[in-house]
């Protein structure tokens, strides 16, 4: 233990671990990803920022206990606090308390803890990186991302390391149909909006670091930077992403209007800035998405009807902004738009090719943060983003043309092309963790950091209290640790349940989903484990009823508490319906049919505008008045589908539905 401590009396030892830790983090999460896992990239990606989050944020407090170091203080505290402070308290009143701390469980950005860790990192990346370092990690991030880049552009031509990685076979041919490389590729960011958002930002990293190179005369260097740059974009053109070369030529644009009127008065430049990038941000957004469309969709086929990805956009957006109001303070809680949507959703959704998909997030981080936090959460959140626009416009207006000022300035474009593609989509790890990464940037520039920091106490000696101080945060850090590492391991074990549900062994799915939910509580595993019980119960009531009996029990209290954790979650009052089918299929008890028609009835309340739902709840009446033959069963039944099809009227499976009925 003393050799532990003698460790620290390095006085800046342990800033340079944080600094290896941040690059370290800069390659790893836009290159992790697993198969092993229930979603192959976001969730490796959350858990090595928590992982980061919690190795660097102890360092640097035990860097504070020892050495009481002079801390950078910014005026993005203040809005940054107060926009933490909104996302905690609108989890306190969510409709879903444990997805708003967590993260909608697939995505995982965006709950409380995610936010909670990235302004951890903020602040201590602010404490610890001066100039020099940050170029460096830079530097480093862009190469990483020529790494993402030409992995990406493999696949396309249909050689794919990834499905190397995952199967052993080079071919591109190991994803499903929602995956496909060869069509739009998406590298090892999981799908190709958020490859063409992380090149997008690193687009203007790299003009920078070509620049440079120009300036120092050299040119194997540059001539790697001026390459990258090139294939930037003809891998984002790749992507089919229309919001992240709209970020690219905005951005630009952004940046030759900022130059041309550098030498206006202050008054007349601020003024023909907003004029001239509001302008220029139409034409460009008309222009991108006209041409655009024409482009990307030439490789759909033509007997299928896809909707354009505005259309439903636009669709979503009304639904969010509906709910938003509906919800105007607080919102119904961060990250659960996935069922608050359901609420709010607007009929014409069900007439486009995606009717039946789940939305988890807005399609626009404005309006999902509107939806979900409410007037407070949107308004805190474009404050953070003002008060980083004010930064890098004051130190842009006031910086002479040097290295350090380019650098700053293409920092700023990076930082714009976020907020563009954001605007038209979500923001991912990689991007939120770049969001909150160039702000800090921005302040350390703003605030010539060119030196480690002062320290207060140069002491080496460790005394009792500092030693008590950091056996503490020690303890902390293993413990919290260890959850992150039960969390990952859980989300295996559940990994390897939803596979034995798609091979038909509801056994051994029953009892992986126990041993993840033992390892970790997630409302998700429960809710596959009590399907997966209902299934079993009916396998098992051919050879043993009184056994199916007992799962049943068992899956119906699994459910209940579900659904008293998550009681506004629309797929897990669909399992329950689905489970009173399985169980009438046991004890053939026509009650348990009742009970399904309930369960979608209820429902129902909140998704008013939801074709699936509708006929969902018909199709259960149908089979309750199967076993009754009461008329009113039969109307229920009709009225149901009748609405479905109102709602969608080429929906096959209810008008075959209310062609039977109308038979009996």
């Amino acid at each position: 233990m003393q050799k532990v401590f003698k460790l620290f009396e390095n006085p800046f030892i342990l800033i340079k671990l944080i600094r290896i830790a941040f690059i370290i983090l800069f390659i790893t999460v836009p290159l992790v990803m697993s198969s092993k896992t229930s979603e192959i990239f976001e969730f490796n990606k959350m858990m090595i920022i928590y992982f980061g989050t919690t190795l660097v944020t102890p360092l640097f407090l035990i860097h504070y206990i020892l050495h009481k170091p002079k801390l950078v203080i910014s005026k993005l505290f203040i809005p940054l606090t107060l926009f933490l402070a909104v996302v905690a308290i609108s989890t306190l009143f969510s409709i879903d308390i444990h997805t708003s701390v967590y993260g909608y469980y697939g995505r995982w950005n965006g709950g409380l803890f995610s936010i909670l860790s990235y302004l951890l990192l903020f602040f201590v990346f602010l404490q610890t990186h001066k100039i020099s370092d940050i170029k460096l990690l830079f530097k480093i991030s862009v190469i990483t991302s020529a790494i993402v880049l030409i992995w990406g552009l493999f696949s396309k031509f249909g050689i794919d390391f990834s499905c190397f990685i995952f199967t052993g076979d080079i071919a591109n041919s190991c994803w499903t149909d929602q995956f496909q490389p060869g069509i739009r590729i998406f590298s090892t960011l999981g799908q190709p909006n958020w490859l063409g958002t992380y090149l997008s930002i690193h687009f203007f990293m790299a003009g920078y670091f070509a620049y440079e190179a120009f300036l120092r005369h050299q040119n194997s260097i540059r001539n790697f930077f001026s390459i990258y740059l090139l294939l930037n974009l003809i891998v984002i053109v790749f992507t089919k992403s229309r919001s992240s070369l709209l970020a690219v030529f905005i951005s630009i644009s952004i940046g030759l209007i900022l130059y041309f009127t550098q030498k206006l008065k202050s008054r007349t430049r601020f003024a023909a800035r907003a004029i001239l990038i509001a302008v220029l941000s139409f034409i460009i957004m008309v222009g991108t998405f006209t041409v655009s469309r024409s482009i990307f969709q030439k490789n759909v086929p033509q007997n299928l009807v896809i909707t354009d990805s505005m259309t439903i956009r636009s669709i979503v957006w009304e639904g969010a902004i509906v709910l938003g109001n509906m919800y105007p303070i607080l919102g119904t809680g961060p990250e659960t738009f996935a069922y608050s949507y359901y609420f709010t959703k607007p009929a014409s959704h069900n007439m486009t090719s995606e009717w039946d998909f789940v939305y988890n997030k807005a399609h626009n981080e404005f309006l999902n943060y509107l939806a979900t936090t409410g007037y407070l959460g949107l308004i805190s959140y474009i404050f953070v983003i003002g008060t980083v626009i004010v930064i890098f416009m004051k130190q842009i207006n006031k910086s002479k043309k040097n290295s350090d000022s380019i650098f700053i300035f293409t920092c700023f474009l990076s930082f714009t092309s976020i907020l563009v593609t954001n605007f038209f989509g979500f923001s991912t790890s990689m991007a939120q963790l770049l969001f909150y990464m160039l702000p800090a940037v921005s302040i350390i520039f703003y605030q010539k950091i060119e030196q480690d920091p002062k320290l207060i106490n140069k002491s080496s000696l460790l005394n009792i209290r500092s030693k008590f101080y950091i056996s503490t945060v020690a303890i902390v850090t293993m413990l919290s640790l260890f959850q992150i590492i039960q969390y990952y391991k859980a989300d295996r074990i559940y990994a390897v349940g939803k596979g034995n549900v798609q091979s038909g062994d509801y056994k051994a799915a029953s009892v992986n989903f126990n041993k993840a939910l033992s390892l970790r509580f997630e409302h998700v595993y429960e809710d596959a484990l009590s399907s997966s019980l209902a299934h079993l119960a009916f396998l098992v009531s051919f050879e043993d009823k009184s056994n199916a009996l007992k799962l049943i029990d068992s899956s119906k209290s699994y459910n209940a508490h579900t659904l008293k954790v998550a009681p506004l979650n629309y797929s897990y009052w669909r399992t329950r319906a689905k489970n009173y089918y399985l169980y009438f299929q046991v004890d053939q008890n026509p009650g348990n049919l009742r009970q399904s028609v309930d369960s979608m009835k209820y429902f129902l309340q909140y998704a008013k505008t939801d074709a699936t739902s509708y006929y969902m709840t018909a199709l259960f009446s149908s089979l309750v008045y199967n076993e009754t033959g009461l008329t009113s069963d039969k109307d229920d039944a009709i009225k149901y589908a009748s609405k479905a099809i109102e709602l969608r009227p080429d929906y096959i499976e209810a008008r075959t539905l209310l062609d039977s009925l109308s038979v009996k």
